[in-house]
């Protein structure tokens, strides 16, 4: 993606389960890019994605469709589709305790398309964590909010499954 990036917002918790950035899409950008950075506690965790509307509220209705590529180094690559999901993205990192309880950690990045008009809210997203002891696995997705929405921010919540806390940092940048 050609262009500049320019520095919006940075937000981290410590020991979370989840993590909301308000406040960081504007009519400034069409475009936006969200760096994600987390560490898993002693379990096995899914990060989830959904947006946030004008009026600060967490989109969770069925209203976001997607397709992913889990891609894993282990086995097969596996097609993750969803229509009328309550999240953007189901995988935005995830992090497995094979090590015995030791951390994992991964990083992605999202792009966010449109969140501020009022059109439908389109966004990508790629991944790589820590799977296992020397296995890895990696994600590419797409996705959209099926709403006209004005967005302004998103929400990072752990999956169900055995997840405690993580480490969670987002930094959101405007592309130019």
């Amino acid at each position: 993606m050609a262009g500049n990036l320019e520095f919006i917002k940075s937000t981290s918790g410590t020991s979370v389960s989840s993590l909301s950035v308000t406040d960081c899409f504007s009519a400034s950008y069409d475009v936006y890019a969200i760096k994600l950075d987390a560490d898993g506690y002693n379990a096995n965790s899914l990060l989830t994605l959904q947006l946030i509307d004008n009026t600060d509220t967490t989109i969770s209705t069925t209203s976001y469709d997607n397709a992913n590529l889990l891609l894993r180094t282990d086995t097969t690559y596996t097609e993750l589709r969803a229509t009328g999901d309550t999240v953007l993205f189901s995988r935005v990192i995830g992090f497995f305790d094979y090590n015995n309880g030791a951390r994992e950690g991964g990083s992605g990045i999202i792009y966010i398309f449109n969140p501020y008009t009022a059109d439908y809210t389109f966004a990508t997203c790629q991944s790589s964590s820590q799977f296992k002891t020397g296995q890895m696995t990696g994600q590419k997705g797409i996705g959209v909010l099926k709403t006209t929405d004005v967005i302004t921010g998103f929400h990072i919540t752990q999956d169900t499954y055995t997840a405690t806390y993580s480490d969670i940092n987002a930094s959101v940048f405007g592309v130019r």
